[in-house]
């Protein structure tokens, strides 16, 4: 009951504030509001419209990619690349633990909305598998960078089936003392989706990995900002230089590709993962794109 509450909540949220029409989205406030709202939402999965159970990222948690300026636009996928990384953070995963080493990948990055966020005219972003720590995989395309075949027929990428890897306990014991690239979990099982968010608080005393997990998304159609479900834009407080000029920058360059205004939202990770939005802190204080 708890889950259809959470999905019901949070479609309304979206109704309320974000008619894609004409892009009125929520305030930034609004939008920090949201972040925190649903990063401090701890449930084991969720429910979608059609009354099935499915993984916790659907209602909860903050999916988020640390992004650099580069040869394409922020929200784009890397060129010539058939997958693309995420991190995926919530309270019980406790990020605030690891303040001062650098939490996040880089110091700047985009937020999507769950997948119970999307609708018709949106791209649905697939996303394959879940490292529970961070894999390296950049250059991978093999499986979706999701490891070895999964050995599963069908949509789930997940290579830790074929590794006899399903729960927690048996993740970290197999990859305590290995530096090697690790198995993925599915992000298709809600069982095996809390197991690997589990694996990444169980692993946080082994030092040789970075600290974020790695979320894995096939890539999407390039130059089609308006059909990805964007909420925000954000940056490190730890790392301001030069995490919030790229974010402006990335906020000014969404505006002048497709008229859309995304806020810039202050990633607090001293305080358990507090979002916050200030207008200082945009390219347009106003809250639009100039024009």
């Amino acid at each position: 009951m708890r889950t259809l509450f959470l999905l019901v909540f949070c479609l309304a949220q979206w109704l309320v504030g974000g008619s894609m029409a004409a892009w009125a989205g929520p305030t930034g406030s609004e939008v920090a509001a949201q972040l925190n709202t649903r990063f401090n939402t701890i449930v084991d999965d969720c429910t979608d419209s059609d009354g099935v159970r499915v993984p916790a990222h659907y209602c909860s948690g903050i999916i988020m990619r640390t992004t650099e300026h580069g040869n394409y636009h922020a929200w784009d996928p890397p060129p010539s690349n058939n997958a693309v990384s995420f991190s995926y953070w919530r309270a019980d995963m406790h990020p605030e633990r690891w303040q001062g080493s650098n939490t996040l990948y880089h110091a700047n990055g985009f937020i999507f909305k769950p997948t119970s966020f999307v609708v018709d005219n949106f791209y649905d972003i697939r996303y394959n598998c879940i490292y529970p720590r961070d894999a390296g995989t950049s250059g991978s395309t093999a499986n979706y960078r999701c490891g070895g075949s999964s050995g599963v027929p069908g949509p789930d990428y997940a290579s830790c089936p074929n590794a006899g890897i399903s729960t927690s306990a048996q993740w970290v014991a197999a990859y305590q003392s290995s530096t090697s690239r690790n198995c993925t979990f599915s992000v298709i099982n809600p069982n095996l989706f809390l197991q690997s968010l589990k694996a990444t608080v169980d692993s946080g005393s082994i030092g040789h990995w970075s600290k974020w997990d790695e979320l894995i998304a096939a890539s999407w159609p390039q130059g089609q900002p308006s059909r990805l479900p964007l909420e925000a834009f954000f940056y490190d407080s730890e790392r301001t230089n030069p995490g919030l000029a790229n974010a402006k920058y990335d906020q000014m360059d969404l505006c002048q590709v497709a008229g859309i205004f995304l806020p810039v939202i202050r990633l607090d990770v001293r305080s358990s993962f507090t979002f916050s939005y200030n207008p200082s802190d945009q390219q347009y204080p106003s809250g639009q794109c100039p024009g």
